[in-house]
């Protein structure tokens, strides 16, 4: 009776080792070799300079610890193509896959093939959340837009005036958008300051276009007080692409605020045509995704969250600091030019 308990005992764990999981529930798996061990990232589109420095970190990482990389993206912003990648980076054995998702409809995708034993994390998006997924980083989208509202508190000052305000954003209807123009509203109300939003124009992720609209519109509305851009596309460009832009900006209380501030846009705050921004950190992202996945395919598990969304998956924050008119000569100088 002795032996036969003993055997049922060695049955139970055989049986309970494959079920184990890790974070955010994704099966455990059996370290391999480094060099064996392949992690993608899956991004929103391809030429979008934004993610440069994302891609950079990413491709550092993975050189340093031995691995393979691939970075996959759709043509254009589409929710259907991505999903699409997502499958196919883990058709193609992919042990960790990181998503920069363009909005939730993505969820579906990425929880299947968590259920398939790969390892599934987003980069810069805190909206999807599900049991098997393993984590999130990035900045909180809400809350880098309250910060943009902090830094325009220090120009819409009077209480009594209801100020006017355009607004630029990317892909129509991207959530991180939307909640990075939410939380500067947000601030805005928080503290008493009264405003009509005349536009929220979605530029579709193109500078040219963003140029555009932003040239277009302050034409239209030359008593416009405050601009912010939910990304800095029309900062991409070249100063005299916004000749207008710079005409209205030069008039007493008319001020510009900006989500991000990468290297191409240091030629605006060397104009003084913006009044600040929030600038994320790609670098980080990237770098995160892949050692963390890495962490992970190899059993070493992930550190204390900064934060649980949703009670399940842990989120990990990779720091945003502003750009002022006083402090962008040093923040512009600590950056790699592209």
């Amino acid at each position: 009776m002795k032996k036969r308990a003993f055997v049922s005992m060695l049955l139970v764990a055989a049986l309970l080792v494959p079920a184990m999981v890790f974070a955010g529930g994704a099966k455990a798996k059996t370290p391999t070799k480094s060099g064996d061990i392949k992690i993608a990232i899956v991004s929103q589109n391809q030429g979008n300079p934004v993610f440069y420095d994302l891609e950079a970190g990413a491709r550092d990482t993975a050189k340093k610890l031995g691995i393979q990389f691939e970075w996959y993206a759709p043509e254009t912003g589409d929710s259907v193509k991505e999903a699409e990648l997502i499958e196919a980076a883990a058709n193609a054995g992919a042990h960790g896959i990181g998503v920069v998702p363009l909005d939730v409809t993505l969820q579906t995708t990425m929880q299947a093939v968590s259920k398939r034993g790969v390892y599934v994390s987003t980069v810069n998006s805190d909206t999807i959340s599900y049991p098997e997924m393993a984590f999130a980083n990035g900045t909180a989208m809400f809350d880098i837009g309250y910060e943009c509202g902090k830094l325009a508190l220090k120009y819409l000052t009077d209480k009594n005036k209801t100020y006017t305000i355009a607004m630029i954003e990317g892909q129509p209807g991207t959530e991180a958008f939307t909640l990075r123009m939410d939380g500067f509203e947000k601030c805005l109300k928080d503290n008493g300051i009264k405003f009509t939003v005349l536009a929220k124009l979605p530029c579709d992720d193109d500078f040219n276009k963003a140029g555009e609209q932003v040239e277009t519109f302050t034409i239209a509305n030359p008593n416009l007080d405050m601009w912010f851009f939910s990304g800095g596309w029309p900062f991409f460009l070249e100063v005299k692409a916004l000749s207008e832009f710079a005409k209205w900006h030069a008039k007493p209380n008319h001020w510009c605020i900006t989500v991000d501030a990468f290297p191409p846009e240091k030629t605006f705050f060397e104009a003084g045509l913006c009044e600040g921004a929030v600038s994320q950190n790609y670098y980080r992202m990237g770098e995160m995704t892949v050692q963390y996945l890495y962490d992970l395919v190899t059993g070493k598990g992930l550190p204390k969250a900064d934060k649980m969304i949703n009670n399940t998956t842990p989120w990990f924050a990779t720091g945003s600091f502003p750009v002022t008119p006083e402090n962008w000569q040093a923040e512009f100088g600590k950056m790699k030019p592209w």
